[in-house]
C-alpha cells in the first residue's frame, strides 16, 4: 500500500475512534449523530409566509403586494428577484449565526444544501443561471474570520446545481460597518459605493445568482446588484439562506 493511502486509512480510523468516544452532535440542538446540523433542525425550517412581494419577498397580508410594496418603495430594487428557503428564526437563525459569527464554517454545508435543493424548485423561474457570485467580504474582515460565509454557501449551491461560481467576480472596495449594528437610516449609506466588479467580461450578458446569508432590508444585495447591472449582467437573482419577515434590517 502506498504511504499516502496508508496515512488516509489511519486518519479514517482515528476519526472513527473519535466518533465512538465523542459522538458528533448538532451544533444547534446538541442531538447526537447530526453534525453540524441535524435533520430535525433542518426539518423545522419555516418557509417565508405567503403572500409576499414577487420581487423583494417582503411578506404582507395584501395579496397583490407588488403594486404597493413598501419595501420596494424604500429600496428601489436593481435586482430581479429575491428568494430564500427559510425564515430567519430558530433553528435556522441559530445555524446561520453559528456560521457567520461563531466561525463554524462546516455549517455552510447543510445550509448550502438546503439552498441548493430550494433552487431546484425554480423559485426564480425556469431559466437557468450562468454564474453564482457570493457577496464579498473586505480583505481585512476575511483575515479576521478566515473565510467568507457567503462564498462557503455559494460553493454548496454551485456544486449541487452544476452552476459555475466566481468567488472574486465582486470585490468589496472598502471596509464597512456590520449592517446589523446600524439603524435603518444608516444602512444604505454604509454600503453605498462599497462594491465593484473585478472583470466586466465575466458578468456581461450573464444571468447571475447573488448569494448572501441573511436577507432583510436588502441594501447590501441591492448595491451589489447595482454594480453587476452596470457591468452588463442580464438577470440578477438574490438567494439567501434565510429571510427576515420584517421590513427593516
Amino acid at each position: 500500500m502506498e504511504l499516502a493511502g496508508l496515512k488516509s486509512n489511519i486518519r479514517s480510523l482515528q476519526s472513527g475512534l473519535l466518533d465512538l468516544l465523542y459522538p458528533p452532535r448538532c451544533m444547534v440542538c446538541g442531538r447526537e449523530g447530526g453534525h453540524p446540523l441535524c435533520s430535525k433542525c433542518l426539518d423545522a425550517a419555516r418557509p417565508v409566509p405567503t403572500p409576499f412581494c414577487n420581487r423583494c419577498m417582503y411578506s404582507s397580508l395584501v395579496e397583490d403586494v407588488t403594486a404597493g410594496c413598501t419595501q420596494c418603495g424604500e429600496l428601489k430594487p436593481v435586482f430581479d428577484k429575491v428568494r430564500a428557503p427559510a425564515t430567519f428564526e430558530s433553528p435556522i437563525r441559530d445555524a446561520v449565526l453559528a456560521l457567520k459569527y461563531g466561525f463554524r464554517e462546516s455549517m455552510a454545508q447543510p445550509l448550502g444544501q438546503m439552498m441548493s435543493e430550494y433552487l431546484k424548485s425554480e423559485p426564480f423561474g425556469p431559466e437557468t443561471a450562468d454564474l453564482i457570485i457570493p457577496v464579498p467580504l473586505h480583505s481585512s474582515r476575511f483575515r479576521e474570520r478566515g473565510f467568507n460565509q457567503s462564498e462557503a454557501l455559494a460553493r454548496e449551491v454551485s456544486r449541487g446545481n452544476s452552476i459555475p461560481m466566481s468567488a472574486h467576480a465582486l470585490i468589496r472596495t472598502r471596509r464597512t460597518r456590520p449592517q446589523a449594528s446600524l439603524k435603518l437610516a444608516d444602512r444604505r449609506a454604509n454600503v453605498a459605493g462599497a462594491f465593484a466588479v473585478r472583470d466586466v467580461v465575466e458578468v456581461q450578458g450573464k444571468r447571475v445568482i447573488l448569494i448572501d446569508d441573511v436577507l432583510t432590508t436588502l441594501f447590501t444585495a441591492n448595491e451589489c446588484s447595482r454594480v453587476l447591472r452596470e457591468s452588463g449582467a442580464k438577470s440578477i437573482w438574490v438567494l439567501g439562506a434565510a429571510k427576515t419577515c420584517e421590513s427593516a434590517e
